[in-house]
């Protein structure tokens, strides 16, 4: 991949990644008091935002010496180590196509309903034409011994992972697109919304608002 795509990829990207958290904070009414819980992001995301909330990250691990502008905790994002409705809104960018099999991807959304009031997860969507994060046409509809020996030098993924087989295979071991209906059944009590490019459906934003607080008593 020439420089000049990667750049212009990066940039593309964080043009819809600023979009997206202009939609998040017009969806959700978000003051810094508001606990965040992001499930598997970092803080760039968070520097797009107009408004920062009281703001806690989790990842299975974190870079050492990188700035810890926020709280942050080591967890499995299919088993979250916080109590029921500990968050007023758990937030998931592009996370939930990587965490593994079908099972594991329920288990990843049963916690983000568990763990936040509300919740907004967003993921890219299965395409027959291009898949979204290999961005060769119609490479991911090929057998997975093919796919997995094209992969390196053919798609936008193979040439970031360089000679690395390893990274590859653990990327098509733990990737799995989502479609509109994937999301639906995993989170049957969301909104669904369409992030579309060019008429056609790239990502999918899944959130429920804040349910109320139950008092105890």
């Amino acid at each position: 991949m020439s420089s000049w795509l990667a750049r212009s990829y990066s940039s593309l990207s964080r043009r819809f990644r600023r979009r997206r958290q202009a939609v998040f904070q017009t969806i959700f009414p978000i003051t810094p008091s508001t606990r965040v819980l992001d499930v598997g992001g970092t803080i760039d995301i968070w520097r797009l935002s107009d408004l920062r909330p009281s703001l806690v990250i989790v990842n299975n691990v974190f870079e050492a010496g990188a700035s810890r502008e926020v709280p942050e905790a080591v967890a499995n994002g299919c088993l979250l180590p916080f109590a029921d409705a500990a968050f007023d809104i758990v937030f998931s960018n592009s996370v939930i196509e990587h965490v593994g099999t079908v099972e594991d991807q329920a288990r990843f959304a049963f916690e983000v309903a568990r763990v936040g009031r509300g919740y907004y997860v967003q993921t890219p969507c299965w395409n027959p034409f291009i898949d979204p994060h290999l961005l060769m046409p119609f490479i991911h509809l090929l057998p997975h011994p093919i796919l997995r020996r094209l992969f390196r030098h053919f798609t936008l993924m193979g040439r970031r992972f360089g000679s690395s087989q390893e990274q590859i295979d653990h990327y098509l071991a733990i990737t799995r697109i989502l479609t509109v209906r994937d999301m639906t059944l995993l989170f049957p009590d969301a909104e669904i919304l369409r992030e579309r490019f060019f008429g056609i459906t790239k990502s999918i934003l899944a959130y429920r608002l804040p349910r109320p607080v139950v008092d105890a008593d």
